[in-house]
């Protein structure tokens, strides 16, 4: 999760009405793989190292990072082991679509493009009121217009054990995947890790 923090575009910042601010990524996962190479038996190196394949860089807030750390780590970390996903990746709308609003491009949470699938994080925050809610929907319309499949996920899918599974079940259905867990205490694993991302 601090891997993802350091490679995205947003910093904890108690000041600002969310609790976070964006900024630039600080570094990038390729800049972390060279740094612990020369690290050598640093403390903490170790764990970071175990870390550091499972860090998606791109992410603009902190439940983007654990939303997609919970899709995408190992069934053996209590993971959905889905296929990773391309964070905040610009979707342009090209001629056909660009109809369908007023911007050239669109930015998605999660986005799988090969698949042709994305997830947009609706926060409770962020997505209420008509005003917005009425800009969402005419952004998921534009998105499906160039053909993607757009799948919303909210805080209480994220934080709700049943409800998480629920929303995986579809996501991965709609990736082509389907989760099947190889470990015996696959819901222990789970909410080990729900005990870590979400605390």
């Amino acid at each position: 999760h601090l891997g993802c923090e350091l490679c995205g575009t947003y910093a904890p910042d108690m000041r600002q009405p969310y609790g976070v601010r964006s900024r630039a990524p600080l570094t990038t996962p390729e800049k972390l793989a060279a740094y612990l190479a020369k690290a050598g038996h640093v403390g903490g190196s170790r764990r970071a190292r175990t870390a550091l394949p499972h860090v998606l860089s791109g992410s603009a807030s902190p439940r983007e990072s654990t939303l997609a750390l919970l899709t995408t780590l190992p069934y053996m970390r209590g993971g959905s082991n889905m296929e990773r996903p391309r964070m905040n990746a610009a979707v342009p709308l090209g001629k056909q679509s660009s109809w369908t609003s007023d911007r050239s491009c669109f930015r998605c949470d999660l986005l799988w493009q090969e698949r042709n699938v994305a997830v947009e994080y609706d926060s409770t925050l962020c997505h209420t009121g008509a005003t917005r809610i009425a800009e969402d929907a005419s952004r998921r319309n534009a998105l499906e217009s160039v053909g993607l499949t757009v799948v919303t996920a909210t805080w209480r899918q994220v934080t709700d054990y049943r409800e998480y599974n629920r929303f995986a079940r579809i996501l991965a259905g709609h990736l082509g995947e389907r989760i099947r867990p190889t470990c015996k205490d696959y819901p222990n694993k789970q909410f080990a890790l729900r005990s870590e991302l979400l605390r």
